[in-house]
């Protein structure tokens, strides 16, 4: 493939880029704007200052579902332009190249799911000590080493699975709405 081509390919799907990107970001801005917080703020003085007021609890909770919901909304996005959008530009049809770009791609995207698995889990424990769940009906908080590892190795595997089925869909509709619309509902 010239680089011409491929600078023209760039060009034809630069808007559905730039619009995708544009989402993204006021997505995650209005999110911040609207909550003033981000998950890795989470730390013990937040959280005991929480657990000392109902009211505030009450508050902190209503904001983490509102940032959840924009970072179920705006991460996807971001995803399928690092993810798919090279697939788009790289491959006009499915073929031997596009499969071998797109097994690449779904690899990524699942091994970039396992690096994100330890930061999940501790959001998960302090939410459910923060929701003061039942320490009977939670299972101890440290998991083994082979359940660890089984679970990093299932999730990689469902998230590439995804990954590819998001690819192939954009490789073949030449379109990054699709994807990132079935991206929306797996999360």
């Amino acid at each position: 493939m010239t680089f011409a081509l491929l600078f023209s390919r760039f060009i034809i799907f630069l808007p559905s880029i730039l619009l995708v990107l544009v989402f993204a970001l006021a997505i995650r801005f209005v999110s911040l704007r609207t909550t003033g917080f981000r998950f890795k703020d989470i730390n013990e003085d937040l959280l005991s200052r929480i657990a000392q007021s109902e009211e505030e609890r009450r508050r902190f909770l209503k904001i983490c579902r509102v940032q959840s919901a924009w970072s179920f909304i705006w991460l996807p996005a971001l995803e399928e332009l690092i993810f798919r959008a090279p697939l788009l530009i790289f491959f006009g049809s499915f073929s031997r190249a596009a499969f071998y770009g797109l097994i690449i791609s779904s690899l990524a995207f699942g091994i970039c799911h396992i690096v994100s698995f330890k930061r999940t889990k501790e959001i998960e424990v302090r939410f459910a000590d923060l929701l003061k769940e039942d320490p009977k009906a939670r299972p101890d908080k440290k998991w083994s080493a082979p359940s660890v590892f089984l679970f990093k190795l299932m999730r990689a595997s469902a998230t590439g699975f995804a990954g590819y089925l998001f690819g192939y869909f954009a490789i073949t509709r030449q379109s990054l709405y699709l994807p990132l619309a079935l991206h929306f509902v797996w999360n």
